[in-house]
């Protein structure tokens, strides 16, 4: 079973923040990123959504790609929790009103500190247990696609449904 609330449990998001490596990519050594992820984060974008991108990893290759895809916010940090408040801050939007994504681990806080915590299905058992959502889709192979069309069908946007 990877769905682990039903959509009626979204609340009303207003950002979605991503992580990188595992979520964008399959792994760290690897950045291949996925067309239909970019197209479902400028989607996103177009409905109205924040969106961020949070990464330890320092890489020319990956703040490219933000870059092409037009976040709203990109920081690289060590410190996830505080780069994460920031960025809701700078957004105007509470935790609750937003989406963590992530597949590691050591991001197990920010899944559960915000309104909609997601994990991806290459996550391991405890990560998944701690997010309200577990993708059916890996990282770097559609799993931001399948995020995004789950909120803009919760919003019932069907002109921007992907």
């Amino acid at each position: 079973m990877t769905e682990k609330s039903p959509v009626n449990r979204i609340p009303k998001l207003k950002a979605v923040v991503f992580d990188v490596d595992g979520v964008f990519t399959h792994d760290q050594s690897r950045h291949v990123f996925s067309v239909r992820d970019t197209m479902a984060i400028r989607t996103m974008r177009k409905a109205g959504y924040k969106i961020g991108v949070l990464t330890t990893t320092r890489s020319l290759e990956i703040r490219t790609h933000v870059e092409f895809v037009g976040i709203d916010a990109f920081s690289v940090s060590a410190d996830k929790s505080r780069a994460l408040a920031e960025m809701l801050s700078k957004f105007g939007v509470d935790s609750n009103e937003a989406c963590f994504v992530s597949r590691d681990r050591n991001d197990i806080e920010l899944i559960r500190g915000v309104g909609f915590g997601v994990a991806l299905v290459t996550s391991d058992q405890e990560t998944q247990q701690a997010a309200r959502f577990v993708t059916s889709k890996p990282g770097g192979d559609g799993a931001i696609f399948e995020i995004c069309n789950l909120i803009l069908t919760h919003k019932n946007i069907r002109e921007m449904q992907l």
